[in-house]
């Protein structure tokens, strides 16, 4: 903490509220908070050592503001692959004005779906949206740092239903 000289101690930044992470069905009201790049590393083990049906995670920035009904504005989905030492991030939210769903896009080039599983259901991300781990790490520390922006560490691709609204005649 700086401390002005002869003054009050001074914080540079206030305080974040945090990231709420749920991934298992017991957190209902009483999710894991991320505050440090540390709490990060130890939610994504988390997530690496659970069986399949609890390997994603939602996350939502408290600092961000909330909808009419209370809710938060955004979703951020991390989604991991031991096997592959993959994961997956899916965006949803607000980015530059437009609101929509991105999808983390790596390089294997595969076409298709990979399902990952939340909360008793399938999601499907595009095959090609496995990035290394050491990526998702990274992407959800940014995250954390800029309250909750899309992120910028990483490609993304828009969802399916974004390209086809502006592209009505695209293979999707």
């Amino acid at each position: 903490m700086l401390t002005n000289r002869g003054g009050p101690p001074e914080d540079p930044t206030p305080a974040s509220k945090g990231v709420e992470a749920y991934y298992l069905h017991g957190h209902g009201g009483n999710p894991p908070i991320l505050h440090t790049p540390a709490d990060v590393d130890a939610l994504v083990d988390a997530l690496l050592a659970q069986t399949w049906e609890n390997r994603t995670a939602a996350l939502y920035h408290m600092d961000r503001p909330t909808t009419d009904l209370g809710l938060p504005d955004h979703e951020f989905h991390v989604a991991v692959d031991p096997d592959t030492n993959t994961g997956a991030l899916r965006y949803m939210g607000d980015w530059q004005g437009q609101d929509g769903t991105w999808f983390s896009q790596g390089d294997s080039g595969k076409a298709g779906t990979v399902l990952h599983f939340y909360a008793g259901s399938d999601i499907e991300f595009p095959a090609d949206s496995e990035i290394p781990l050491d990526a998702v790490r990274t992407a959800v520390k940014e995250f954390l740092a800029t309250a909750g922006q899309r992120l910028t560490n990483i490609t993304w691709q828009p969802h399916w239903s974004m390209v086809h609204e502006k592209y009505p005649y695209a293979e999707c």
